[in-house]
């Protein structure tokens, strides 16, 4: 388990990390990530997974977007453009 801290009042674990995308119409970001729910009981049972979402602005959002800046790979440079 990997955490981070996003906020003064959130830590998550970056492994669990399945989107962050900024906030169109004010500055700010939104993080979804998942959790296993609290009533999954072990290898018997599938593992049920929780969708949370957190909202960070001002400082805590710019913070979190320099984090993800030097720990993300750039998916870009490996895109293959249609008929390339």
């Amino acid at each position: 388990m990997r955490l981070v801290k996003v906020s003064a009042k959130h830590y998550i674990n970056a492994d669990l990390l399945l989107e962050v995308y900024p906030h169109l119409v004010d500055p700010g970001l939104t993080i979804v990530m998942a959790a296993l729910q609290a009533n999954a009981r072990g290898e018997t049972e599938s593992a049920l997974l929780t969708i949370y979402t957190i909202d960070v602005h001002g400082e805590e959002a710019e913070h979190f977007t320099r984090w993800l800046d030097a720990v993300a790979e750039d998916g870009a440079q490996h895109a293959v453009l249609p008929g390339g």
